[in-house]
């Protein structure tokens, strides 16, 4: 149910405008969205493609965040999706940040996966020579060689391709300013052979790369946005439309959304609903099984 009145919610279309476009009835339509249709599944089907088809950036509701059918988007998230469509457009150097559970990831991969996009999660202490690897792997080129020779043939496949780097955090790591330096070139020179670049990570991506200090390397980045956090209000309406079949859950909003705001916003939010419905509606139970720092 949810996730059905969450693409409706997302779509920016309204039921009259459903029933316009798809020829049902009101009635019809009002009950696939909320989950309550019990015909046809090419009905169901039918009002789903609409709906989907209808958000991103030149649909009312833009890119979803979270999961795959979260039904809300932030003021970041659309600033996320802008800045992707125009690093994409101009062949541009950006880096996007934001605090973990925001829903960066998910509009990386919606992004990717409706333009094309190259996605690549970075991993933890890499080194040079298998991010390398990784990323010819990841353009179908041969990893062979030294760093020199991967590097030669990415340079050379990088013209008009779009690369998404998620969790660029990770490349960081503790890392001496040298070294950072070593892994953010890999990017500056597939940019300037042509290649769209963003990297998205956590606000301590940001700070590495200015711990490093002015270079030629950093002179190239065009674009910094800070993905900002979700107000209480939208993380409450978040919430109650992933447990609008339990209405003692959705009256729990605001403890539910302290807690989120503390431990992962977004992402807090869906596996306490996951909890939630394995409970059959007891928050409290939910709860008590959500890990939280000490002190928390």
């Amino acid at each position: 149910m949810a996730a059905m009145l969450g693409l409706f919610r997302a779509s920016g279309m309204s039921v009259a405008e459903v029933v316009q476009a798809t020829g049902r009835s009101k009635a019809t339509v009002s009950q696939v969205i909320n989950g309550k249709y019990h015909g046809r599944d090419e009905v169901v089907e039918e009002i789903r493609s609409l709906l989907e088809s209808r958000i991103g950036p030149s649909g009312g509701g833009g890119a979803e965040c979270g999961r795959e059918d979260a039904p809300m988007i932030t003021p970041g998230q659309k600033q996320a999706w802008v800045l992707m469509d125009l690093v994409r457009k101009q062949h541009d150097f950006a880096v996007l940040v934001g605090a973990s559970g925001v829903g960066k990831t998910w509009v990386v991969n919606r992004y990717g996966h409706g333009y094309g996009a190259d996605v690549y999660t970075a991993r933890m202490s890499q080194s040079l020579g298998g991010l390398l690897g990784d990323l010819c792997r990841l353009w179908n080129l041969s990893s062979d060689g030294g760093n020199d020779a991967k590097m030669a043939r990415l340079c050379e496949a990088a013209m008009g391709r779009f690369l998404i780097v998620d969790e660029a955090d990770l490349l960081m790591g503790n890392r001496t300013r040298r070294n950072v330096l070593r892994l953010v070139e890999v990017f500056r020179q597939l940019y300037e052979s042509g290649c769209g670049v963003v990297l998205v990570g956590l606000p301590v991506l940001h700070k590495a790369l200015s711990a490093a200090g002015e270079t030629y390397v950093f002179s190239r980045i065009g674009y910094l946005r800070q993905v900002g956090s979700p107000t209480d209000d939208f993380l409450a309406m978040y919430w109650k439309s992933l447990v609008d079949d339990y209405p003692e859950a959705m009256e729990k909003a605001g403890p539910v959304v302290y807690q989120a705001r503390r431990a992962g916003f977004f992402r807090y939010l869906e596996k306490l609903a996951d909890l939630v419905r394995l409970f059959s509606g007891d928050v409290e139970e939910a709860l008590g099984l959500m890990f939280r720092p000490s002190g928390a």
